[in-house]
């Protein structure tokens, strides 16, 4: 299996911190920067690889409704809810999880709540039924993590492209668990 670019950091000490936490509770993962330390690819263990946006709504959804605890998500743009309907079941999905005594916690980019239309509105929905959310200036990777077992990431675009997302799919408990680490980190 080839190795994937995972995400662009703006530093290098970022990129170190979460390169480390995959090497400490992934021991045969390779883990490595690119040319530019803020590069970081990950090989060998992607379980499933999504271009297509049903696809990828569809192991979302999977994933919100098996989850029992905590889903914790880095929010960044292109989405997989480009159609009212798959909103409405995405964000229908999470009402449960909530009302099923399981926790979401989320991060959003402030200038997607800017530019997004129906962002904003969706998140203060979300906010009234017990979301938690909070809004910083930069992510550096779009990433879900559910019960701290598995994991949902958006793969950087060779060549942007806009409105274009391929995400990968990891079940594997001590990557969710560093994943978990970055997410309060």
């Amino acid at each position: 299996m080839s190795s994937v670019l995972v995400a662009k950091f703006e530093n290098k000490k970022d990129a170190n911190f979460v390169a480390s936490l995959i090497k400490k509770f992934r021991k045969n993962t390779k883990v490595f920067q690119g040319e530019a330390w803020e590069d970081l690819y990950l090989g060998e263990m992607i379980e499933e690889g999504m271009k297509e946006k049903g696809q990828i709504h569809k192991r979302y959804t999977a994933c919100v409704k098996s989850t029992k605890r905590e889903m914790l998500t880095l929010n960044k743009g292109p989405y997989a809810c480009d159609t009212s309907d798959r909103l409405e079941e995405q964000e229908d999905e999470a009402f449960k999880l909530l009302k099923r005594g399981g926790s979401c916690k989320d991060m959003y980019e402030l200038k997607e709540l800017k530019e997004v239309d129906w962002l904003l509105s969706s998140v203060k929905k979300s906010l009234k039924l017990g979301q938690q959310a909070r809004v910083v200036k930069k992510l550096p990777i779009k990433m879900l993590v559910f019960d701290q077992e598995k994991v949902m990431f958006a793969l950087e675009q060779p060549v942007p492209v806009q409105n274009e997302l391929t995400m990968i799919y990891i079940e594997h408990k001590q990557l969710a668990e560093a994943c978990s680490i970055l997410f309060y980190h």
